[in-house]
């Protein structure tokens, strides 16, 4: 060790030491400090104590009721979520049920509807490095809507963050490629005369987000076509912007698009006018 490697080191543990001091001084706006990425992974390898293991766990419920002479409509929802993110790992459960009926009058004829949903999605991701991660993801499903009886899928998937995964908070560009299998057991038979069936299908997901002093960006699109059939698929893109005007006042825009061509859970038949009207069942996009 050199005289000049001992004096860098007197005079860090001198600055070290006097920081707690000039901190509660009138300098303290005016100091300047930074912590070495050694420091920084130090620091976050501390074991705080958390009796909740780092597990978030968040119930909601609604409830709507929408009652005139001719009309009346009733929808409740719960769901559970449950979240665990470390440093390393990132387990996230979602549990939702849903049911909704309607009934109105018209000229005299009474029509009725009912729909219910019921799923359940859960997954695990591990940090494989600042930039790279795996996981795998599932989930299972009931919906009178979109003619589904029992839907379930496991795809295992790699992900890609152009930032390094600490600065999430503040900025992120990932992308994420899922495949796997796909499970369907229909109410009704389909437009393809399928009462139930496997698919592999795959995806790629494409995130941004930056959260900046003036205001916040996201956009997240989403690509997807079944493997043995690319000319099945669908894409969406959904973006917002909120820009800070004044403290405390944001102006925010929105868009949402979507592209449907995967839609083989359609019951064969032509829709009724009841169908149509009460929204009982899902219709075939253009």
């Amino acid at each position: 060790m050199t005289s000049d490697d001992v004096r860098k080191g007197l005079l860090n543990r001198i600055k070290t030491g006097l920081l707690s001091y000039v901190l509660q001084s009138d300098l303290a706006d005016k100091v300047v400090y930074s912590i070495s990425n050694q420091g920084l992974a130090e620091q976050l390898d501390i074991d705080f104590d958390d009796p909740w293991n780092n597990w978030i766990f968040e119930l909601r419920g609604s409830l709507a009721l929408d009652k005139e002479s001719s009309r009346n409509e009733f929808e409740y929802e719960l769901g559970f979520e449950s979240d665990r993110v470390t440093e390393k790992w990132r387990i996230r459960t979602d549990v939702q049920v849903n049911k909704f009926t309607s009934n109105f009058e018209n000229d005299g004829e009474e029509f009725s509807s009912s729909k219910e949903k019921y799923l359940g999605n859960g997954s695990v991701v591990h940090s494989l490095s600042d930039h790279w991660s795996a996981g795998i993801f599932g989930g299972a499903r009931f919906d009178t809507y979109s003619n589904i009886d029992l839907r379930m899928d496991l795809r295992p998937a790699i992900e890609y963050n152009i930032f390094p995964y600490r600065e999430v908070l503040r900025r992120e560009i990932v992308f994420a490629y899922k495949i796997g299998y796909l499970y369907n057991d229909y109410i009704e038979t389909t437009i393809y005369g399928k009462d139930k069936e496997s698919i592999f299908n795959h995806s790629l997901n494409v995130q941004v987000r930056f959260r900046q002093p003036w205001g916040n960006v996201s956009s997240v699109l989403s690509a997807s076509s079944f493997v043995n059939d690319w000319r099945k698929n669908r894409m969406r893109m959904n973006s917002w912007l909120s820009v800070r005007v004044l403290k405390g006042l944001a102006v925010r825009f929105s868009g949402d698009i979507k592209f449907i061509k995967d839609q083989i859970n359609l019951p064969a038949g032509s829709a009724t006018l009841e169908d149509v009207l009460l929204q009982q069942k899902q219709i075939a996009t253009n």
